[in-house]
């Protein structure tokens, strides 16, 4: 049992260790990798183009704060005022009968605008134009890239005569899906999460565990988890109690779909193994146990989880899991007359899972 021992004291101080980090409210220099976004739309686009923003920078890595106004200033945005740091500051105008698209860098000294023609009755194709300026722009921030004039010529020329508005890039209708964008980040997560499984028909299992998530590894927004857990049971065999202690890797793809808000269904596929401690009482399968023994067995998992971001950093998920066992797991003892009492474990266990995960911002590839 000293291994197992040694094993449950080191997987407590990974979690331990993991507390001041998931309970942190932000990251070091969080404040400016954020981005401001401000925008002045007709009522009935407001919640398509809110989605639309958001949607365009999630895989960069940034806090975004979104704000709605009843107009824009272009006078005000070339002045700057003390506010909070920032990667950019974005205003757009869909109320002057075109698109006009303010991107102001972090420093405010300088400025992009552009002015786009409004797609007769299909805003969703403005709102996708709008969408792609402002990716474009802010992974350009991102990289050190300067971006459009100096503010002083954006004074000038904003206050002289008006500037060209450029036609649609395409009439052709956009799709409804994108492809990746081509420098989505990467993502590396930590976190704890506790389990509840069904074991036999009249017991369930309690697990703890430490987690660490790796999230769009590919263009196809694939993702990694890595599970390590631990769980002790006590069987009640015939008139005894029979201790087991359980250390179950798990290593899963996961595959996040877009849900709603800051929330996302992730269904996942993967295995690993149970291993198995039994104490001197206790049996699996057809073998007596007289001393110690610690053995392995295969599973399965699958199941879906549900993401819901309580920060830009901080994430709560809650899970529906499925163990599969290919391999029959019996517990028994020997009474003393020498007959058997046994307890089968079920080959199929459902349970349910809660955990809190820090992710990291995600640098650009």
């Amino acid at each position: 049992m000293r291994p197992f021992r040694a094993a449950r004291r080191f997987l407590w101080l990974v979690l331990i260790a993991l507390l001041p980090i998931v309970v942190s409210p932000k990251a070091e220099g969080a404040e400016s990798q954020q981005v401001v976004i401000t925008f002045a739309a007709p009522e009935a686009e407001r919640e398509a183009l809110d989605l639309a923003v958001r949607e365009a920078l999630s895989h960069l890595g940034l806090r975004v704060n979104v704000q709605r106004a009843d107009a824009v200033d272009a006078n005000a945005i070339l002045a700057p005022t003390a506010r909070e740091p920032a990667l950019a500051r974005i205003w757009i105008d869909l109320l002057q009968g075109r698109v006009i698209l303010y991107v102001v860098d972090g420093p405010w000294e300088r400025v992009l605008v552009r002015l786009l023609t409004r797609e007769p009755n299909n805003p969703a194709i403005d709102h996708e134009r709008v969408s792609q300026i402002l990716r474009a722009s802010v992974q350009a921030l991102q990289e050190g890239a300067r971006i459009g004039i100096s503010r002083e010529q954006a004074r000038r020329q904003l206050s002289g005569p008006a500037l060209p508005v450029k036609p649609p890039l395409s009439p052709q209708p956009i799709p409804k899906r994108r492809a990746p964008a081509r420098s989505e980040a990467l993502e590396l997560g930590v976190g704890a999460q506790y389990e509840l499984q069904t074991f036999t028909s009249d017991s369930l299992s309690h697990a703890v565990g430490a987690e660490l998530l790796l999230s769009n590894i590919t263009g196809a927004r694939l993702g990694v988890e890595l599970q390590l857990t631990y769980r002790s049971l006590r069987l009640k065999l015939d008139e005894t109690e029979a201790q087991q202690n359980v250390f179950a890797p798990r290593l899963l793809l996961d595959r996040p779909l877009r849900a709603w808000g800051g929330t996302r269904l992730v269904p996942f596929l993967g295995g690993g193994v149970d291993v198995l401690h039994l104490s001197p009482s206790t049996r699996a399968s057809t073998l007596l146990a007289t001393r110690e023994r610690t053995l392995l067995y295969p599973v399965l998992r699958a199941g879906l989880l549900l993401d819901q971001e309580l920060t830009q950093q901080l994430k709560l998920r809650f899970g529906l899991i499925v163990d599969a066992f290919p391999a029959d797991i019996r517990f028994g003892v020997q009474r003393g007359d020498g007959s058997e009492h046994y307890v089968r474990a079920w080959p199929v266990r459902p349970g349910i899972s809660l955990g809190i995960f820090w992710m990291t911002p995600g640098a650009p590839r």
